[in-house]
C-alpha cells in the first residue's frame, strides 16, 4: 500500500513542476521577429578557477509597434559569427515585448 502513496506523490510533484515551469516567462516568448546586431564586444573574464571568454551582442528589433534593444551574451569568441549589421532571430513575449531573447545557440 505504501507504494501507491509513493507513486501518487511522485505524480503530484511532476504535475506541480510542470505547472510552475509553464508560468516561467521564457515559455511565454512565443513570437519571433528579426533583429539586427548593432554592437559586438568580446571579453575575457578572469575567475579564481580559470578564465571565461564571452561575446556580448547588442541587438535592435521591432515588436509591439516600437523599436527595442536587447543585450545578449554568448559563450566563446563569436564576434565573427555576429558581425555588426547581421540579422538575428529574436523571440519575445507578445504581452511584454521588452521580455525578449536572441534565439541563437
Amino acid at each position: 500500500m505504501w507504494m501507491v502513496y509513493v507513486i501518487v506523490g511522485v505524480v503530484a510533484l511532476v504535475i506541480l513542476a510542470m505547472i510552475v515551469a509553464s508560468h516561467h516567462p521564457t515559455f511565454k516568448m512565443t513570437s519571433y521577429t528579426n533583429g539586427k546586431v548593432v554592437a559586438v564586444d568580446e571579453r575575457e573574464i578572469k575567475l579564481p578557477s580559470g578564465r571565461r571568454l564571452e561575446t556580448e551582442l547588442i541587438c535592435r528589433y521591432t515588436a509591439g509597434g516600437a523599436e527595442r534593444q536587447i543585450v545578449h551574451v554568448v559563450q566563446g569568441r563569436q564576434a565573427k559569427r555576429f558581425a555588426v549589421g547581421a540579422a538575428v532571430p529574436v523571440r519575445y513575449y507578445p504581452a511584454n515585448p521588452d521580455l525578449a531573447r536572441v534565439a541563437v545557440r
